[in-house]
């Protein structure tokens, strides 16, 4: 007859602890300090981020090219874009992290952007100062 009653109190204690140990695994996790990588890939994102609302400004900047940026940060999360991007910057020397273009460049073409090749204005091409 006492079992009843004990077992009954047993899982209201135990049902009273859980939430204290979810709280205080949220408290740890809230201040459990980022790895130097986690902040790297976090400045990047955002830096990422900006370059692409840059584009997304800006007149000049294809639709198509609006539209599959957009739709990249719909289905992929900064995070994601992020190592990505830093996998295409290892991997091309010709490209810098710290220009912002090149960063734009690598997660651009992360998102699916194709870039063409444009052709530097020949020195001697005929045009005159005006005099």
């Amino acid at each position: 007859m006492f079992a009843k009653p004990a077992l009954a109190a047993a899982a209201l204690s135990l049902a009273a602890l859980a939430p204290t140990a979810s709280a205080q695994e949220a408290e740890g996790a809230a201040n459990a300090k980022p790895t130097p990588e986690q902040v790297e890939h976090f400045k990047r994102a955002m830096r990422i981020r900006l370059a692409f609302n840059s584009a997304l400004g800006m007149e000049k900047v294809n639709p198509n090219v609006k539209a599959a940026l957009m739709a990249c940060l719909y289905n992929n999360p900064l995070s994601k874009i992020s190592i990505a991007s830093k996998q295409v910057l290892d991997s091309n020397p010709g490209l810098d992290e710290a220009n912002p273009a090149d960063l734009y460049q690598a997660a651009a073409g992360v998102c699916g952007v194709k870039f063409r090749k444009v052709d530097a204005p020949a020195a001697g091409n005929g045009e005159t100062s005006g005099r």
